[in-house]
């Protein structure tokens, strides 16, 4: 796929015409993070749908890539496992375009399918589940968790059905916007926190399907039990313990693991940026002198001392993925300040209350699965290759080649950095 990118690119770049009346333009890919959500959407969607195409006047001879026939354009355009190349791919060609537009969704669905595997289920319910409306209900809470398992069962025909337009957008929107500006972030994290690591930053497929798979389910955690800024004046619901706990039951527990190092990852980023705002939103701010008009706390300043910036941290972490991924991208620091200030929330230990000994004891207890069975018997796990769905080489490790159904506190938190 490189090697045809790179050939059309060239042929491209040689066969197009100077015009020098007009240049054309290109629109980024990814919106900015600091423009409001209508034009963030607004320009995602503008991604989807390319620019007008190029005059074939402005060429001295077709492309070799144009020139081949219409099912072999298809299977190009099926081998994309990108929606950023896709989308440079019909920017470039008008040809290409004219065979993508009328189908577009049928082949961003296709690609992201291409390029996420089974974790699209996890792209699809954090899609259903993002929003007030579901964080503030805990009877569609309830009704999510009751279908989690089942969701998790359809097969690959039922998945390769391609949804409505909208949906298709706002999945890939989700996706190219705060999901895939996080993966780089994440693994230069943890390249950080082990200095003696010798691999490089460069990831295979599988390690970073894993990446995106774990960004998926932290999302999905923090939608069904996360907070709600203090500025939305609104509070999210709070379902019973129990069910929140069955989210861990269905999936195995290297998986659980695995998004619990997505949390440690969040909490470590806001830590660093409230170091940064710390002075700006403390109440004795000059900032705040317009309209401080009595003793107490003026609206938008907030005290992070030791105490409150623990509950701070878990707060702001469980509203999610999204201002995270906007937050790293301002420059400003007086946009840092007035994002932060919007997008502030206070929490307890919140995930803890999930991975603790006693939250996994109600669990088997109350909803023993096959994985407690297999911990129970003692079943062999071996690490028979390096694949998205089976165990990590180091997780057998752990474990001395024997199933365990233990995560959370059963698990140094070091290994987690």
């Amino acid at each position: 796929m490189e090697k045809i990118k790179q050939r059309f690119s060239r042929r491209l770049s040689r066969n197009r015409r100077p015009n020098p009346a007009q240049a054309p333009t290109v629109a980024p890919i990814i919106a900015p993070e600091a423009a409001p959500e209508a034009a963030t959407q607004a320009a995602t969607q503008a991604d989807m749908e390319p620019e007008a195409p190029v005059p074939l006047s402005q060429f001295t001879h077709t492309c070799t890539l144009e020139q081949v026939p219409f099912e072999i354009r298809h299977h190009i355009l099926l081998a994309f496992d990108s929606p950023e190349d896709l989308c440079a791919l019909v920017r470039a060609s008008p040809v290409y375009r004219r065979q993508y537009r009328p189908k577009r969704e049928y082949w961003l669905w296709r690609c992201m399918w291409a390029l996420l595997d089974r974790t699209l289920i996890d792209a699809w319910d954090v899609y259903k589940s993002n929003g007030l409306v579901f964080r503030q209900s805990r009877t569609l809470k309830r009704q999510f968790i009751a279908e989690f398992e089942t969701r998790r069962s359809i097969t690959d025909d039922e998945l390769s059905d391609t949804p409505r337009h909208k949906y298709v957008m706002r999945i890939t929107h989700f996706y190219m916007s705060y999901i895939r500006p996080l993966v780089q972030e994440y693994v230069a994290w943890a390249h950080g926190n082990l200095p003696a690591l010798s691999t490089p930053l460069s990831l295979s497929k599988t390690e970073e399907r894993r990446i995106i798979r774990r960004m998926y389910r932290f999302q999905l955690f923090c939608n069904y039990y996360g907070a709600l800024p203090y500025a939305s004046q609104k509070e999210a619901s709070s379902p019973e313990e129990r069910y929140a706990v069955l989210l861990f039951k269905t999936l195995n527990p290297w998986e659980n693991e695995e998004f619990l190092c997505i949390d440690e990852f969040v909490e470590s980023k806001y830590l660093a940026i409230f170091n940064q705002v710390r002075a700006d939103l403390h109440p004795d701010s000059p900032r705040f002198d317009p309209v401080r008009t009595d003793m107490y706390t003026p609206p938008g300043a907030y005290s992070i001392d030791e105490y409150r910036e623990c509950h701070l941290k878990y707060g702001t972490a469980s509203l999610g993925l999204k201002p995270l991924s906007t937050v790293l991208q301002i420059a400003a620091h007086s946009k840092l300040v007035d994002f932060v200030a919007e997008n502030i929330a206070s929490a307890g230990t919140w995930m803890e209350e999930f991975i603790s000994e006693s939250a996994q004891e109600w669990r088997r207890q109350n909803a023993y699965s096959d994985h407690d069975r297999a911990q129970d018997t003692r079943q062999e796990l071996l690490f028979t290759g390096d694949q998205v769905d089976l165990p990590p080489k180091g997780w057998v490790a752990i474990w001395g080649g024997t199933y365990s159904n233990l995560y959370g506190h059963y698990i140094p938190p070091s290994l987690r950095t």
